[in-house]
This record gives C-alpha cells, structure tokens and sequence, in this order.
C-alpha cells in the first residue's frame, strides 16, 4: 500500500510541476526525472518485496521492501512504523522457518 502511495505522490508531482513549473526550481528538468524514476522503481521493489512477504516466498526480498517502506519518501511517515512492524515479524524465529521451508519448496 505504501509503494501505491508513494506512486500516486510522484504522478500528482509530475502533473503539478507539468502544468505550473516552479520559478526557482531546487533541481532541474533531468535530475527531477531521474529522481522521479528510481523512487518509482524503489516504490515496485518495495511493493514486490510486500507480496512475497504475503505469500512467505522470499524473505530477503520481504526485508528489502520493509527497509524500503521506512527510507523511500513520500510514504515512509506512514512506512516507518509500517516498515518496523513489518521487519519485527520477519525476524521471528517461526516466521523465519516458515519462509526457508517455502522457498525450498
């Protein structure tokens, strides 16, 4: 859910900034694209990461996209604490065993 929000953040910034640039702009057309770009991405890991931690297939890629939750701006307020629930289960001692008999099939 974090990931869809951070999504939605990025595409409303993107229709803002198209249709009323800012006068002094802190980064330019490129650097705005690029950043713009890898929190996407960030964004789909950490949403791909939630789903295999649904499922219990891969708990290094569960991991990635609970530290993801906490660090990727603008959803980590609601991830930090989402993000720390999330790797608090993930260090169970059950939970751990539960995922390694999974992903060994």
């Amino acid at each position: 859910m974090i990931g869809i929000v951070n999504w939605i953040a990025f595409l409303i910034t993107i229709l803002v900034v198209s249709v009323n640039p800012p006068q002094s702009a802190p980064l330019g057309g490129t650097e705005f694209a690029i950043v713009t770009i890898a929190a996407l991405a960030l964004s789909g890991l950490m949403m791909f990461g939630v789903s295999k931690m649904l499922h219990m297939e891969s708990r290094r890629l569960a991991v990635t996209g609970s530290v993801l939750a906490m660090i990727v701006s603008p959803g980590n307020i609601v991830g930090l604490p989402v993000g720390i629930w999330a790797l608090s289960l993930l260090t169970r001692k059950d939970i751990k065993t539960d995922c390694a008999d999974a992903e060994k099939g």
